[in-house]
């Protein structure tokens, strides 16, 4: 499994991935916005995140790869001097095989790259399974924030976790 920037080329491939998963991902997650339902729009999204990315500002996304098949997302946003949000999603055909935590792994061994000393994520009170793969990789369940959140009409918890990172052999 690899990691691979986010690049304008891989538009119609992540427009694939996100519309073959969003019945899958809305599950977990609220539904992406409109523009996802667009490949033309969609590039100009991915390629305003290209600019931000290359202007150093707060926002990093990965394409995940098994061989030469997109699997996955991650990303990481609100990105500070010290502390950034981790998202990511595998899709549903790749769920169960450990592909979420190498993924996770590889992008924090990345965030340690970047100096960052911690990160967080946030997973609804249901998704288990992020939650193991969150615990897995070494983040902790911080607190949990009632009814924060709309998921398929329904008021939902949020659970925070957060892992530490040691950057000074990195």
């Amino acid at each position: 499994m690899k990691l691979v920037p986010l690049a304008s080329h891989c538009i119609d491939e992540l427009y694939r991935f996100e519309s073959d998963n969003a019945a899958y991902f809305e599950q977990w997650v609220p539904p992406r916005p409109i523009a996802y339902q667009s490949a033309s729009t969609l590039l100009e999204l991915v390629d305003q995140q290209i600019g931000e990315i290359n202007n150093g500002t707060n926002y990093q996304m990965y394409l995940a790869y098994c061989g030469c098949e997109l699997i996955g997302r991650f990303n990481l946003t609100n990105i500070t001097t010290q502390k950034a949000e981790v998202g990511y999603r595998i899709g549903a055909g790749f769920t169960g095989r450990g592909y979420a935590g190498a993924g996770l792994r590889l992008l924090v061994a990345n965030a340690k790259s970047k100096q960052l000393t911690e990160l967080e994520s946030y997973t609804t009170a249901d998704n288990v399974g992020s939650q193991c793969v969150l615990t897995k990789v070494g983040f902790s369940h911080r607190d949990t924030q009632l009814a924060a959140a709309e998921l398929n009409g329904k008021l939902v918890d949020l659970l925070r976790f957060s892992c530490h990172l040691d950057i000074s052999g990195a």
